[in-house]
């Protein structure tokens, strides 16, 4: 049900803005933007989602919605429904570091 293609948007607490794509296929999560790749995994129960998320620079010129950070790990939680999530988290070494994400479901798998 909630496996597909999702396009993402996301606001740090720093007041930086940024958008991609993700895909989750059961627990698995992979994804992008222009700078940076994300993998990681969810769980989903009912109408709750958290995970952890990797975001890796693969891009030298990139800045994250962070500022310059080579990678870093997100742990998130939130809500979703058939079309939509919308999830908060932070760095895990960093809770100040927080970030706002919401999905917007494209494609099915």
């Amino acid at each position: 049900m909630f496996n597909g293609l999702w396009t993402v948007e996301f606001n740090s607490s720093i007041n930086q803005y940024g958008t991609g794509v993700l895909v989750i296929n059961n627990d698995k999560l992979l994804g992008g933007d222009e700078f940076y790749y994300y993998y990681g995994s969810c769980n989903i129960e009912g109408v709750n989602i958290s995970g952890t998320l990797m975001v890796v620079k693969y891009n030298p010129s990139g800045i994250s919605v962070f500022g310059n950070i080579d990678h870093f790990q997100l742990i998130f939680s939130g809500t979703i429904n058939d079309y939509q999530f919308d999830v908060t988290g932070a760095i895990a070494n960093d809770h100040n570091m927080q970030i706002h994400i919401v999905g917007t479901k494209r494609e099915d798998l």
